[in-house]
Parts: structure tokens; sequence; C-alpha cells
């Protein structure tokens, strides 16, 4: 999973971030995303390298335990790796496009394999030089079966817009959703009790898990 978050530094200029969430048993996280600027009303196609800055071992596990990321572990283990840049973004353009993709996605319980993608838009025109909402909760979460769970992603907007929050299909590329594993769908990615809500407000989300397993 990851997330694009942006912030206004002066004039067209932004602080590009992207939080990259890798499991451990797969794939080796890049040095180098590649960060896909687009617009077609603005004319815009363009590509810049963010550059990795930090990496962080953010296993929810007992602080005993060595997470399947350490050196020694072995079992169940996530890493967040964080890349970043200065982008030139420009002002007037009501449809940009962010978005950035690696190879490749684990196999999952729920959900077929394929590419790591995640984007996120901008409306220069509207909102110039905004920042975007940032998330403060890593999103790993170990649930119990047959237990209620209640969580959120603890969100802080730097300009003080409302936010509203929706459940949306993960993708594997651009307008290319993820499969996912019948009965499962994106509304309800884990076999539970009830399915996955969200509240639109505040972003807090309840499930109640019936299965085992590693679910998107």
């Amino acid at each position: 999973s990851g997330a694009i978050e942006y912030t206004h530094i002066s004039g067209d200029d932004y602080l590009v971030e992207v939080n990259f969430y890798r499991d451990c048993s797969g794939i080796s996280a890049p040095s180098v995303l590649t960060l896909d600027v687009n617009s077609i009303l603005c004319a815009i196609s363009k590509s810049d390298s963010l550059l990795l800055i930090s990496t962080t071992d953010v296993t929810p596990d007992c602080p005993s335990n060595l997470s399947g990321c350490a050196i020694g572990g072995s079992g169940f283990g996530v890493e967040l790796h964080k890349y970043s840049a200065t982008v030139t973004i420009q002002t007037g353009c009501s449809d940009i496009l962010l978005a950035t993709s690696h190879c490749c996605r684990n196999f999952l319980v729920n959900a077929g394999s394929g590419n790591y993608y995640v984007e996120t838009t901008m409306n220069t025109l509207i909102a110039p030089y905004n920042s975007s909402p940032k998330f403060n909760v890593d999103p790993i979460f170990i649930m119990f079966q047959g237990q209620s769970h209640n969580f959120t992603m603890g969100t802080n907007e730097p300009d003080g817009d409302v936010v509203r929050y929706s459940l949306t299909n993960p993708l594997t590329a651009a307008v290319t959703p993820i499969m996912f594993n019948p009965p499962n769908t994106f509304l309800n990615p884990i076999p539970a009790s009830s399915g996955l809500s969200i509240n639109n407000t505040n972003g807090n989300m309840q499930v109640t898990p019936t299965a085992l397993g590693g679910h998107a």
C-alpha cells in the first residue's frame, strides 16, 4: 500500500512525498521512484525522480520480537520507504494527476497480484498552492478473528480544509483495478460477519473478521 502527499513550498514548487509500504517477504524497494505528472487540459506530461530518504520497520509487533524485516528475524514484517523530491506543478490546471508504480505486489489471500500503483489528483485552478492531507497512522493492522475492530488513519489537514473519506478500488495501473477473489470486493475486502464500514466524516472504520490470513 502507499500514498502520495504534497506540501506547497512557494510559487509552483511542491515537496512531493511517497509513502511506500513493503512486505519484507517480497521484492526489494527501489532506490528511486518515478513520479508521472499529467494534465490533459494543460498539455502536461512529464516525469520526476523521487529519491529514497528513509526506511523504517513499521511492523505492529511486540518490541521484544524480531520482525521479518530485521536481520535474524522471521515471519510477518512491513517496512515504510519514504521517497521525496521538489516538483514543479503548473498553476491553473483542474486535472493534474500524480502517479507512481513499481513491480510487483505480493500474492494475497483475497486478491490477485499485479503492480504497486498509487495516484492522487490536484486542482491547481480552484485550489492553487494547496497542500494535501497527511496520514498519521501506518495502514498496517493486526486483527483477531471474531473480534470487532475500530480503527482510523488519523488524518491531518495542514490548510484546515474539510476532509471526507470513502473506500475506493485499489489499482494495479491507471484505470486498472485489482481483481479481488470472490466473494471479496474492495468494499468487503476480508471475510467478515458484517462488511467493512467507514464514517465519511471522521474516517473511522469498523469490521469483525471471520477468517485467518494476510489480506489487502
